[in-house]
């Protein structure tokens, strides 16, 4: 009975976490399709003496 339950426990874990395994992927492949925009701290200005 407990390896039973223990099974139907792991099967439910194993779900869960493909699933959210799956919403993190297609999170993280839309922010990498974003378009970057540039910012000020990107920029570096270079100061000849």
């Amino acid at each position: 009975m407990k390896k039973r339950m223990f099974y139907g426990f792991t099967l439910f874990v194993s779900l869960f976490m493909l699933v959210a395994w799956q919403f993190a992927a297609a999170e993280l492949a839309q922010l990498q399709s974003k378009s970057k925009i540039p910012s000020q701290k990107d920029k570096t200005e270079l100061a000849q003496q």
